[in-house]
């Protein structure tokens, strides 16, 4: 009898029944004929004896689906397999392991549902999603600073905007230590940190679908140019410039409802947009549009080559081929602050368009050199270098965060992926952090 028994999945009973013949016990006994006349053989020598463990759901054959052989278990989808199998139904198993491993495709679908990955994306499509993500992510987190770069920029301030000046001027932040005084800067929260965040709906609005178009552009352009075995230099910069030109007609009319969300100029995203379109119409929205591609351009080209500068002769100095991702992050930071410096006059003449302070770049750099000398057109540029260095890092980060989580066949080692990146040595960071600020 039990050379008989084939596989099945049966609860403890309290009285035995019989077992029928399962419909693939006869194929597997054709097989074994087949291989043991081929063999030489008469018999196949008899396994050891099985031990059946209870199922812990109703019969696998209860709900009239048949169950699926992988391996030596029985399994069903929707439960574990937790019985063994006899050697007549090991036998069928692998009879039918050998019909099915004949489909192509087969093993895929024979595959458990745990192992199945939720979201199956390429690397290129993973790298969209997650440079879009966690460039929005970093806007968000950079928000009030920008917010403060954008008021210190404006020309020609609303009465509100004027008031926040006065009273962050009359109520300075001082640091002490001891007697000594080691900070003495404007208090920038003077009406709560709330206020810092106006305009940050049109902020999140706008990075989503530009960050999209720009990594989408560059990772396009990448392949291209990849394909005219370009240096891994020239295709960075060309693929990065080639995403801020395609991305240009996506953020400018973003920006433009931002900044007069920020600068006191309307209450909202909603009331500054409706007011742009009944005044200006459409082309009111692009308003800084060749200011804002004068800055982009260069600023990536800037803070790419000097961290590349940097970083070879920290190497050199170092004697080290690969350093700390901190220390990567660190000569990022710096490369990305002083392209801020060289480029914030472009950076405040596209603000003074956006909020409606000057009507053309000529007119913009006259009325600044007029009323605060040349001096002025560096306005807001510590809040700017500041932005740069923080947007460097919070994206490094929040993007290596969404790429593993994007991640289709992740480990339990992912999960640890955030506490060692900082530790973890690498000869460059992924060199698409150097964006658009």
């Amino acid at each position: 009898m039990a050379d008989e028994t084939v596989s099945t999945c049966s609860l403890p009973m309290p009285f035995s029944q019989p077992q029928q013949q399962h419909p693939l016990a006869s194929l597997a006994s054709s097989v074994k004929g087949v291989h043991s006349a081929l063999a030489g053989r008469t018999r196949i020598p008899k396994a050891p004896k099985p031990v059946h463990k209870p199922a812990l759901a109703a019969d696998c054959n209860s709900q009239g689906q048949p169950p699926i052989f992988l391996g030596s278990s029985c399994k069903r989808p929707g439960l574990p397999a937790t019985v063994g199998t006899s050697q007549s139904g090991k036998a069928a198993t692998r009879a039918a392991g050998l019909i099915f491993a004949s489909v192509p495709g087969a093993s895929s679908v024979l595959r458990s549902a745990e192992e199945q990955p939720l979201l199956l994306l390429s690397d290129t499509v993973r790298h969209i999603f997650a440079g879009t993500a966690a460039r929005t992510l970093a806007q968000a987190f950079i928000h009030p600073i920008d917010t403060i770069k954008t008021r210190l920029q404006v020309a020609s301030p609303a009465q509100e905007l004027e008031s926040w000046r006065n009273n962050v001027r009359d109520h300075p932040l001082n640091v002490y230590i001891g007697k000594r005084r080691v900070v003495h800067t404007g208090n920038w929260l003077v009406k709560g940190p709330r206020d810092v965040y106006l305009g940050l709906t049109g902020a999140i609005v706008g990075t989503l679908p530009t960050s999209l178009v720009y990594f989408a552009a560059y990772e396009w352009c990448k392949q291209q140019l990849e394909k005219r075995s370009s240096s891994s230099a020239i295709t960075h910069l060309g693929s990065a410039s080639f995403g801020a030109i395609a991305s240009v007609f996506v953020r400018v009319p973003a920006d433009t409802v931002k900044h007069r969300v920020q600068a006191y100029i309307f209450p909202n995203v909603f009331q500054a947009t409706q007011s742009i379109y009944q005044s200006r119409g459409l082309g009111g929205f692009y308003a800084g549009l060749l200011p804002t591609l004068l800055r982009d351009v260069p600023e990536i080209a800037i803070q790419f080559t000097l961290y590349e500068k940097l970083r070879q002769v920290f190497q050199r100095k170092h004697s080290a081929k690969k350093l700390e991702t901190w220390q990567h992050l660190v000569l990022g930071g710096l490369s990305g602050a002083s392209a801020a410096l060289a480029t914030t006059p472009l950076d405040l003449i596209k603000t003074r368009l956006q909020v409606g302070s000057a009507t053309s770049i000529r007119q913009a750099v006259a009325l600044t050199v007029q009323e605060q000398g040349p001096s002025g057109l560096f306005a807001g540029l510590g809040p700017r270098m500041s932005q740069a260095a923080a947007m460097s890092a919070l994206f490094f980060t929040f993007f290596e965060f969404w790429k593993a989580t994007l991640k289709t066949d992740r480990t339990a080692a992912d999960r640890l992926l955030m506490p060692k990146l900082l530790r973890k040595k690498r000869q460059h960071v992924w060199r698409r952090q150097f964006v658009f600020q």
